[in-house]
């Protein structure tokens, strides 16, 4: 017995006078006065304690007290000099550069070194404005309120989720006093037991005193890497061990200060517990419970409701009489969150060391969390950085040790132990849960659509993971999203994402905490538009002389799905022709006649585009005959065809000889081609009408050509058909010599000028003089002086302005309608331009040019030069009118264009922005499905045509 009381004895002095005796506590300061805490006792309540860099953060009922403890200075947060909702902080959380504040009135984030605040209250998201604490992990904010459970604030997303976690979600209590997040789990301290959330379940859990909580109502809560270390009001601190989830109670008769307790923190193997009745230290290795109270270490008061750890120096936090700071002696160790997997099969350690005396040694081994007797081992583990770490006093968040874990079981949680020893001896250890993924995940992506209308999609899928760490889905190499709803319960996830027009490359990648990363592709096109059938023009005249026709053009589309023609439902073939265009032929069989058919483009989201094509199969030739079937004698070089014809789809007339284009009168079906020259003697005039199809049907009449003098007529008249002949050649001759007289009495009558120089005039100025003459460009019809008596005549005009004298008779055509009088007092002729001339004889619709242009001549002509814009457009508008040729609706039509026999379209101008106005008649072509259409613009002194289409 008495060996017995003697080995007890020894080991009671080594362990005394051991370095790792840990009794050695000294108290450094109390902050009570309004120097450090301000006006009331209010500003003295201490709710929570975090250290930030360098400074000290105490929340109280009064605002935030900042202790810089590098400057032993204080600041002060309220509402008065910041956008914290309220004075009244209840928690405090770090992440990086921000802190975030837990009020009365909502939540604030800070960053001090911007000094910027953002504020969220309900009408925000969060679930109550009361709050009562908070945490941060790397992706949420998790937030205890009073009444109304835990909101989670995504700080990727900025956004709060939907609802609130309640008892309704496993939740103990919808009040809650601590939160506090490890790992992948955040366990809270509600008023009706101690909650779990564990991510790879999403699910809350809760334990109470099933299993072995003594009180109901749990105040704080503390995590040493094994287990939890929670606070109760009056049941004592309780121990939570994860692996058989069962709790240890230590109450007043195991050592505990006081059975209220409102504070825990762990620091290695220390363990300190904040009471009504002082601050309980226990050390797990040895299992002995110390006191610190008011009376053996000088604490500002008994009830200690905050505390923070910060190297050796420990932060108590009273109930209203401020802060006191004590030194614990040993070392701070602390393995911190950025320990973790580097890639598949290696992990790299973390830890964060603080002491007032150099570090000594810094040591790392492991072992399987469930065989607590199982030796720890360092296999694998490669320290890095000691140069950096050893004879130091702090290391902040550095890599000490490298890991392969490569041989080590799938599945299973292994503590890393962390052995810090200073050079006074003093010892600190720390354990860190790490769990072991070897494996790659598996990944299903759903199947999308391969095209949709909508921009946005959902990306839905399922996983094969037990240590998922994220799904991150993104769209054309873009930013990488987290997936917004994973549903760790059933391993599935769904996610909305923007599309951009056309065609979509998604990435969805899954990845687990020991890195290993499978990515999945999926293509998808957004297609907002209907296909767009674009159908070659010639096609669109719609016109065959086969049965067998084809068919070509593009598709205008990004997702085509079918091209058929109907009737029926015939496919088309077709191929990619460039980035977004598909082109296509089909060989269509056409019944004689009429044929309708109906090209349908369908895409992938189901949009289509239809177009109509009418095709005339037409195997007949044209209709056509001259007005006359009789030979016709002429004294003239140049002679008329004249003549009419009857076809649905007629193209162009051609005579010869000269292989002269006829004008066409779409309208009363006739056609005439003038100047047909002729050789002296007997004629074959043809005409050939070629209809759409290229069907054609020639007819011929006789013309014959008697110079004058030379007796053909006297023979003409005793041929076989001599009365019918010498009828027609009269009634021509007649008209001649008609026309003949007329144009003498012109030369004859018109003077004006000076008596003895020929000038030139130009808007009514003497301008110089008529070797100089000015001409317009273009298609022009323009005024010029006529001075008789000074040798002017036609053919000299004609060869002087125009070229060529035998323009003459173009020149007595524009002015053979005006009365003599009226260019008798203007002494004036209106001349046509050599362009013009050419215009007229080469259009393929000559016939209505020569009537539009005898009409614009003959309006101008009537009102003469130098008159108003309006004036002439009134006298244009009526003579078409009086021509049948517009609607009396069109006298005075507001934009200046006039729609002639609906086909063809009159633009009246007086200058400007000419290439504005030719776009505009384009347009108006297009809209009106007009053939062709003249601009012409009146400048005073001349008429100037420009043909558009």
């Amino acid at each position: 017995m008495f060996r017995i009381i003697i080995k007890k004895l020894i080991i009671y002095f080594v362990l005394l006078f051991l370095p790792y005796n840990l009794v050695a506590l000294r108290f450094i300061k109390n902050f009570t006065g309004r120097a450090q805490f301000r006006r009331s006792v209010a500003s003295k309540f201490i709710k929570d304690i975090k250290v930030h860099k360098k400074f000290v953060y105490y929340a109280t009922a009064d605002g935030i007290a900042r202790y810089n403890y590098r400057k032993n200075t204080w600041s002060f947060i309220d509402t008065a000099n910041s956008q914290i909702p309220s004075n009244y902080v209840t928690g405090i959380a770090t992440d990086g550069d921000y802190i975030w504040f837990s009020t009365v009135r909502g939540v604030a984030r800070y960053n001090p070194a911007k000094k910027s605040w953002v504020t969220y209250r309900k009408k925000d998201g969060l679930a109550d404005d009361e709050t009562t604490s908070i945490a941060v992990d790397d992706d949420y904010v998790w937030v205890g309120t009073r009444y109304w459970g835990i909101s989670r604030f995504d700080k990727r997303l900025e956004r709060w989720r939907k609802k609130p976690y309640t008892p309704l979600d496993g939740l103990g209590a919808n009040r809650i006093y601590a939160i506090s997040v490890e790992g992948d789990q955040v366990w809270a301290a509600t008023d009706d037991g101690l909650s779990v959330y564990d991510r790879y379940t999403d699910l809350w859990f809760n334990f109470d005193a099933e299993q072995g909580l003594s009180a109901k109502q749990v105040t704080c809560i503390a995590s040493d890497g094994k287990g939890i270390w929670c606070g109760t009001y009056g049941g004592g601190l309780n121990y939570f061990d994860k692996e058989n989830q069962k709790f240890k109670v230590y109450r007043i008769k195991d050592g505990v200060a006081d059975d209220v307790v409102f504070s825990v923190a762990t620091d290695g193997n220390l363990i300190w517990a904040g009471t009504f009745s002082g601050v309980s230290r226990f050390d797990k290795k040895r299992e002995i419970w110390k006191t610190i109270t008011k009376k053996n270490y000088q604490l500002v008061e008994n009830t200690i409701v905050a505390m923070a750890i910060n190297g050796n120096r420990i932060w108590l936090g009273s109930d209203r009489n401020g802060v006191t700071v004590l030194d614990k002696s040993i070392p701070q160790a602390v393995l911190t969150s950025k320990t973790g997997y580097t890639k598949p099969g290696r992990a790299s350690i973390f830890a964060t060391i603080r002491d007032r005396s150099p570090i000594r040694s810094v040591s790392i081994s492991y072992r399987i969390s469930i065989f607590e007797t199982l030796k720890p081992s360092s296999k694998g583990i490669y320290y890095k950085n000691m140069s950096d770490t050893l004879g130091k006093k702090r290391v902040e968040n550095l890599k000490i040790a490298e890991w392969d874990i490569r041989g080590l079981k799938e599945g299973l949680v292994y503590d890393i132990y962390l052995k810090v020893v200073n050079k006074k001896g003093q010892v600190n250890e720390t354990v860190f849960p790490f769990v072991i993924d070897n494996s790659k995940p598996v990944l299903n992506v759903s199947d999308l659509p391969v095209a949709v209308k909508d921009k946005f999609v959902y990306i839905r899928g399922n996983y094969i993971e037990s240590y998922l760490k994220n799904i991150l889905i993104r769209a054309n190499q873009g930013r990488w999203q987290k997936a917004e709803n994973i549903q760790r319960k059933t391993r599935s996830f769904s996610h909305r994402i923007k599309l951009m027009p056309g065609k979509n490359k998604l990435s969805i990648k899954i990845e687990d905490v020991g890195k290993h990363t499978i990515i999945k592709y999926k293509n998808i096109i957004f297609d907002n538009k209907k296909p767009v059938i674009i159908i070659q023009k010639n096609i669109k005249k719609g016109v065959s002389s086969s049965k067998n026709f084809t068919i070509k053009g593009r598709i205008k589309e990004d997702s085509l799905d079918e091209l058929y023609y109907s009737p029926g439902k015939n496919p088309i073939t077709v191929k990619k022709d460039g980035q977004g265009y598909y082109s296509f032929s089909a060989n269509i069989t056409l019944n004689p006649g009429f044929n309708a058919f109906k090209l349908i483009a369908i895409d992938k989201t189901g949009a289509k585009d239809i177009q109509t094509i009418s095709i005339n199969f037409n195997t007949d030739s044209p209709s056509i005959k001259f007005d006359s079937d009789l030979a016709e004698n002429t004294k003239s070089r140049y002679y008329t065809v004249k003549g009419s014809w009857s076809d649905k789809d007629l193209r162009e007339i051609i005579i010869e000889p000269g292989n002269v284009r006829a004008e066409i009168d779409y309208k009363n079906k006739t056609f005439q081609a003038r100047r047909i020259k002729l050789d002296t003697g007997f004629n074959i005039v043809k005409a050939t009408a070629i209809d759409e199809q290229d069907n054609r049907k020639t007819i011929t009449h006789q013309v014959v050509y008697e110079k004058s003098g030379s007796g053909d007529l006297q023979n003409l008249s005793q041929s076989k058909d001599a009365s019918e002949n010498y009828k027609l050649y009269t009634e021509y001759k007649k008209k001649y010599d008609e026309l003949l007289i007329k144009y003498k009495s012109l030369l004859l009558t018109i003077r004006g000028g000076d008596t003895h120089k020929r000038y030139y005039f130009v808007k009514g100025h003497k301008t110089g003089r008529i070797s100089k003459v000015y001409v317009p460009g273009g298609n022009s019809v323009f005024f010029v002086k006529y001075n008789r008596r000074h040798g002017d005549t036609m053919k000299k005009l004609a060869t002087l302005y125009l070229g060529n004298p035998n323009a003459q008779g173009m020149i007595a055509r524009f002015n053979n309608d005006t009365p003599i009088a009226t260019i008798k007092k203007r002494g004036t002729l209106l001349l046509p331009n050599n362009n013009l001339i050419k215009h007229i004889l080469t259009t393929g619709h000559r016939s209505l040019s020569f009537q539009l242009i005898d009409i614009v001549s003959e309006s101008f002509n009537s009102i003469g030069p130098n008159r108003a814009f309006f004036a002439y457009k009134h006298v244009i508008a009526k003579w078409l009118m009086s021509r049948g040729m517009i609607k009396p609706s069109q006298t005075n039509p507001r934009d200046n264009i006039f729609s002639v026999m609906g086909k063809y379209l009159l633009y009246l101008s007086h200058g400007g922005n000419i290439a504005w106005q030719m776009q505009k008649l384009k347009l108006k072509l297009v809209e009106k499905k007009a053939v062709f259409g003249y601009i012409i613009i009146f400048r005073g002194s001349f008429l100037q045509f420009i043909k558009v289409g």
